[in-house]
């Protein structure tokens, strides 16, 4: 996509609210995705919550674990 992210922020219920630098937004329902082997760790509401964005990436950081999704991986979470 290349589309840079400028911010995102944890909502309840496993959702993220994405902020584009071109002052677009998405709501992405991370629900399902969590139950998947790459993301089960974000099951873990506190992991969860320490989403961050940096360029076209959205990570993770606790400690000693991370997790890393691209912005595409997490638009299509929006098509499941």
């Amino acid at each position: 996509m290349g589309a840079s992210v400028a911010s995102v922020q944890a909502l309840p219920e496993y959702r993220l609210r994405v902020c584009f630098c071109n002052g677009s937004e998405a709501i992405v329902n991370m629900e399902r995705r969590i139950q998947a082997i790459r993301f089960h760790k974000l099951a873990d509401p506190g992991l969860f919550e320490t989403a961050q964005a940096q360029g076209d990436v959205v990570i993770w950081k606790r400690g000693g674990e991370s997790i890393h999704a691209t912005i595409s991986e997490l638009l299509d979470s929006m098509m499941l």
